[in-house]
């Protein structure tokens, strides 16, 4: 029976965890036109953004995706 309430706290902490970074809807609005206006100095993509974001311990991962059409000249990429 302990195990179980354990388990249930776990799983209920995991879920308050996930919602509250949903919560932060226009966070991933804002970070996906961000890495817009950068990425495209580098690349040329038609492709959206995905992003993902997981707790890992106290930590926090993101992964970003995108497939490019190409990688743009350096000469293009430094400017004066």
């Amino acid at each position: 029976m302990k195990k179980t309430k354990k388990n249930e706290i776990v799983r209920v902490q995991s879920v308050l965890e996930k919602d509250r970074l949903s919560i932060a809807g226009g966070v991933g609005e804002l970070l996906i036109s961000d890495l817009e206006k950068m990425l495209k100095d580098y690349f040329d993509f038609s492709k959206d953004i995905e992003y993902s974001i997981t707790k890992e311990k106290s930590e926090y991962r993101v992964n970003i995706s995108l497939l490019v059409n190409r990688v743009k000249p350096l000469n293009t990429i430094i400017k004066d």
